[in-house]
């Protein structure tokens, strides 16, 4: 209800997983185009140095904004959201939130937009609470909190440990999955969606003269392919529900009425909001580093979308 139904059904990743889309996400162009998309840093192995990656376009999202006298800010719990591949260009506030669920990164959200209340704000902000938990964090109750009192008995169910044969990987892979890994999954999107009410409710009450507001995944649920911790992402694979993301926009001069089903891209993003936010001396140049378009905020329609693995 908060984004007045504005979903985007038909929202597609350029990759298959975090750090290229992000990537992506910053620069509105391909992994192909940006190639940033090898884990290797000089952070790890000095010997690195030369094939390392790193973002390289002419300007990033946050420089945009910081060149119009935004205040920027970035804050994720992802180990390589890190300055060695030039993320925090144009970043005044760059915060590594290791072990920090949504709670703790929506105060830092709030804490920016209080302390520089006289000025513009452009936050990134990385929820982490239904990926991979570091092996170093701490649950807490909330981390419970709409977990079933079945869930403590899973173990005696015995529909959940059949021995039929299997037709298909997904199958398999969603039989494998155990009613606790189910019901955990469930609990913390549900608790992250409460938490991200009280965020909500805190923008609302701002009546900020201006805004857009962006929730989106940079990825979705890898089911048809063994990802391991050893697989190294070599069986990475472009899919449907790989590639297919939640994408919700609300904008206090825009609706998205007829857009709903619009095929859009990651890539499109900075090139809209910074159609939305013109700043026409620097914009001439930067339209000719996207390959994305202005999808939200124009009539430009789009007859496929790209994903590359």
């Amino acid at each position: 209800s908060f984004f007045s139904n504005n979903r985007f059904t038909n929202a597609y990743t350029n990759g298959v997983w975090t750090f290229p889309v992000f990537s992506s996400l910053i620069t509105g162009q391909y992994p192909s185009t940006h190639l940033n998309y090898k884990p290797i840093t000089y952070y790890s192995d000095l010997g690195f140095l030369d094939n390392s990656t790193y973002v390289n376009s002419q300007s990033t999202l946050f420089e945009h904004f910081k060149s119009q006298n935004f205040v920027t800010g970035c804050y994720s719990p992802y180990i390589r959201l890190n300055p060695t591949y030039n993320f925090d260009r144009g970043v005044d506030f760059f915060k590594f939130c290791e072990n920090q669920n949504t709670t703790k990164i929506i105060d830092k959200i709030i804490s920016q937009i209080e302390t520089f209340s006289d000025c513009s704000n452009f936050i990134f902000a990385h929820l982490f609470d239904i990926h991979l938990k570091s092996p170093k964090y701490t649950p807490e109750r909330a981390d419970y909190a709409y977990q079933t009192e079945n869930n403590y008995n899973y173990r005696t169910d015995e529909s959940l440990h059949s021995t039929k044969s299997f037709k298909t990987k997904r199958e398999k892979f969603k039989k494998n999955k155990s009613h606790y890994e189910r019901e955990k999954l469930l609990s913390d999107i549900k608790y992250c969606d409460l938490r991200l009410s009280h965020l909500y409710n805190y923008l609302n009450n701002k009546k900020f003269d201006n805004y857009t507001i962006i929730l989106m995944g940079d990825h979705g649920t890898r089911g048809d392919q063994d990802t391991g911790l050893n697989s190294n992402f070599v069986n990475e694979t472009v899919n449907r529900s790989y590639n297919n993301i939640g994408f919700f926009i609300k904008d206090n001069k825009y609706n998205f009425k007829n857009k709903k089903t619009d095929l859009i891209e990651t890539i499109d993003i900075f090139p809209s909001l910074a159609s939305r936010y013109k700043n026409n001396k620097n914009n001439k140049n930067l339209n000719k580093q996207f390959d994305g378009k202005n999808k939200f905020f124009s009539n430009i329609k789009k007859n496929y979308t790209v994903s590359e693995s």
